[in-house]
């Protein structure tokens, strides 16, 4: 199985792997230190989890390796760099609509920061990000413009939380 979703150079691909990995305490807090803040050193987190740095060190190289630590990121308020909008826009598909198809009528759409496939109805749940309601309006209406898209429903966010 494969989920795709926006980066930096367009959309990519990311297998899901199908075993499962085995985390430890130490390794979950590890994680969750770096969800708070990606940029936290190696010596900050390892005296938090009651290590010394190389062993912090080794155990991130392996969670990177294995797949559960997948990237670091930045996280932006976009009120403070001019206004914005974001949304989630459900698409449905015509007849039996494979996900190649689904990523290939939404990724020449720069305002589309996430897709997410769904087994179910809808076919695909879309993150979207546009300056205003007469931008998002042009985006859903290029959406509709796609093809085989046969509806559209589309929940603009008010407010969000993040753990």
């Amino acid at each position: 199985m494969k989920s795709s979703v926006a980066g930096g150079s367009g959309w990519v691909s990311c297998a899901v792997m199908p075993t499962h990995v085995n985390l430890d305490e130490i390794d979950e807090q590890i994680i969750e230190l770096l969800r708070e803040d990606a940029r936290r050193t190696l010596a900050d987190i390892a005296s938090r989890v009651n290590l010394s740095p190389a062993p912090v060190k080794r155990r991130i190289d392996r969670l990177e390796q294995l797949g559960v630590i997948t990237g670091y990121t930045v996280s932006v308020d976009h009120a403070l760099i001019g206004p914005s909008i974001e949304a989630f826009t459900e698409l449905r598909f015509a007849g039996d609509a494979d996900i190649d198809e689904i990523l290939g009528s939404v990724e020449q759409i720069p305002e589309i920061r996430e897709v997410f496939t769904m087994a179910g109805d809808p076919d695909a749940l879309l993150r979207i990000r546009v300056t205003d309601v007469e931008h998002l309006k042009a985006v859903v209406n290029q959406l509709r413009r796609t093809g085989r898209v046969t509806g559209t429903k589309t929940l603009m966010v008010l407010d969000r939380w993040e753990r």
